[in-house]
């Protein structure tokens, strides 16, 4: 019932996943494992590879993964197709933001603006669990590529972007963007747990995916479907500060680049024309002598 799709630098890993899988779903599942391993710096982008293995998937629900994730939990399958069933719904992750800044970001813009329910591993912080939001099913805007999933038919109006990402970095964000502008709904699910044994790079090549997206496709800011009252007012009256420190925070994560002048006047610019937070402004400027 479910295509898993993995664009594979480790096949150790990806075997190793996929039993977790087929061990824990609950559901009838296949595997496309497209083995990456050598078109690195020159060849396919992973939006080139999701696209093609999502064209050979003989089922009707969608999921692109990574092959460094364990999924917690028994007969899951059935809560996801559940609300992929669902005609409104549009792509279903584990980690995201409510919000998208028109300042360059990543998905997680604000704590307070997350949606989550995750377990995150890594050498120094070791486990820790994310759960923010309530609900079975928790509306969202972006969504973190680690594992999501969509309807084969929602994935066809919406296929990733391989002529704007190339390289393996923003496809998440785009993607489920691009559901949102179509109308659907995008949620984070909790009816299971998704344990990621990694932290995401923001290397010189993240930074440019993220200009380029923010600063030609997605130039506006944007906010989930089916968000309360009280946090649409919270977004509302916290604009500036959630705008600066974003773009703050897309800086810091690019402290340790040399920027060409070009790059610096363009962020500049950026910075004084949509950044009224003075304090966090301030902040931003060193990173952009």
């Amino acid at each position: 019932m479910i295509t898993f799709i993995i664009c594979s630098l480790d096949p150790v890993k990806a075997s190793a996943v996929e039993q977790n899988v087929r061990k824990t779903i609950g559901v009838p599942c296949e595997f496309i494992i497209e083995d990456n391993r050598e078109k690195i710096g020159g060849g396919k982008g992973i939006c080139t590879v999701y696209n093609h293995c999502a064209g050979k998937a003989c089922y009707e629900y969608l999921c692109f993964l990574h092959e460094d994730v364990v999924f917690h939990g028994n007969d899951w399958g059935q809560s996801v197709i559940a609300q992929l069933r669902k005609k409104d719904t549009g792509v279903i992750g584990f980690m995201g933001s409510v919000y998208k800044s028109k300042s360059p970001s990543g998905w997680n813009v604000l704590p307070r603006l997350n949606r989550s329910h995750f377990i995150r591993t890594d050498k120094v912080q070791g486990v820790r669990r994310s759960d923010e939001g309530t609900g079975d099913f928790r509306p969202c805007l972006l969504l973190d590529g680690a594992c999501i999933f969509v309807r084969r038919d929602v994935w066809a109006e919406i296929p990733f972007d391989e002529d704007m990402l190339d390289g393996f970095h923003c496809y998440d964000i785009d993607f489920s963007l691009q559901a949102s502008a179509k109308g659907y709904r995008n949620y984070v699910c909790g009816t299971v747990w998704l344990e990621h044994l990694s932290d995401g790079v923001f290397s010189d090549a993240w930074g440019d995916a993220t200009l380029r997206l923010y600063l030609t496709k997605w130039k506006h800011a944007m906010s989930a479907k089916e968000l309360e009252t009280n946090e649409l007012d919270y977004i509302s009256g916290h604009r500036s500060f959630i705008e600066a420190r974003s773009f703050y925070v897309f800086l810091k994560n690019q402290k340790s680049r040399k920027w060409n002048k070009e790059e610096r006047c363009k962020l500049r610019s950026l910075l004084f024309r949509h950044i009224t937070h003075p304090v966090l402004c301030l902040k931003c400027l060193p990173y952009l002598v």
